[in-house]
């Protein structure tokens, strides 16, 4: 994750603190050492999807800017990118669809 843009980086760890800090350390270490480590990242992905559609709902700023969920898919196709150059991109599923 060290090619992303900050802003997408902080917005994930955003929502890391907010839904499960537990994620916090596979981010900040930039490497996933299992399989196990790359399902939770990727279930993360529809946790951080549809907190970003409620947060939007409620008109809750994320990171100084209203909630979006355009912000929340680019966020997922990093997620995917970075769980994909660990080697795990067997379990990215390719029908993922983003509400």
């Amino acid at each position: 994750m060290k090619k992303i843009d900050d802003y997408v980086k902080k917005y994930i760890l955003y929502y890391m603190k907010e839904l499960d800090s537990k994620l916090e350390s596979l981010i900040s270490e930039e490497k996933l050492s299992s399989e196990e480590e790359a399902k939770k990242l990727l279930s993360f992905i529809e946790l951080m999807c549809n907190q970003s559609a409620i947060d939007m709902k409620d008109k809750k700023e994320v990171l100084g800017h209203p909630a979006n969920t355009h912000e929340a898919e680019k966020a997922a196709m990093v997620i995917q990118d970075f769980v994909e150059d660990c080697g795990f991109e067997y379990l990215i599923d390719d029908d993922l669809e983003l509400e």
